[in-house]
């Protein structure tokens, strides 16, 4: 009996590359949010609109990760379990800010004033403190790890996992935000891999809708 060769590791490098949804997306936060006018319900919505995708983004990544790679990773390579461990734990430490990120969002996305605005600058920049930190530890302890016993297959399966727990209103946003920090072959077998509907209305409206409101939250 034959079996199956074993598929390559995958190239976790991109995971450094998908991080920088966030980065940005925090670094931004004092122009996108800062620069909307109380009052403004527009801008206040549109802005909000990206923010709770990306935040939406952020948990299911982090839950994608506990349910895969991070056990997976345990079970072989046991040796590190202390760096993993403390991945896991940031995670745990990132919630709590995420969530109250989150309900700042809302109050400011619904009142859009002076001091809304302030809070949710402030539950972000709180928010960034421990994300950023974990990040951080995570490209540069986790991700070399990730690379020496995640297969290709198994990757696809923990993006997968997050896409299942994505609960933002606008998944056509966040697959152009992975888009743009992916590498092009990256982005071709990501599209590879859509069920047809999805790649099909991605290819035929998706992506031209992503690139209108993007266009309109960065000018």
């Amino acid at each position: 009996m034959t079996t199956s060769p074993p598929l390559p590791l995958v190239d976790a490098t991109a995971m450094i590359r998908f991080h920088r949804i966030f980065r940005e997306a925090l670094d931004a936060a004092p122009r996108f949010i800062g620069e909307v006018a109380a009052g403004d319900h527009a801008r206040a919505d549109h802005v909000g609109g990206y923010y709770a995708n990306v935040l939406a983004l952020l948990h299911a990544h982090h839950e994608a990760e506990d349910d895969t790679i991070f056990p997976w990773m345990l079970e072989r390579l046991p040796e590190h379990a202390e760096l993993i461990n403390r991945g896991n734990a940031e995670h745990e430490a990132v919630v709590g800010r995420l969530e109250a990120a989150e309900e700042a969002l809302v109050s400011w996305r619904a009142a859009p004033s002076d001091g809304s605005r302030a809070e949710l600058l402030s539950t972000l920049d709180t928010l960034g403190e421990s994300l950023i930190e974990h990040l951080d530890h995570e490209e540069a302890d986790v991700v070399p790890l990730i690379g020496q016993c995640i297969d290709v297959a198994e990757w696809g399966a923990m993006s997968a996992n997050a896409f299942q727990r994505f609960s933002g209103d606008k998944p056509w946003l966040v697959i152009g935000l992975i888009q743009e920090q992916l590498l092009p072959t990256e982005n071709a077998t990501m599209e590879a891999n859509m069920p047809p509907p999805a790649r099909d209305f991605w290819l035929g409206t998706g992506r031209g809708m992503f690139e209108e409101y993007v266009g309109a939250l960065r000018s």
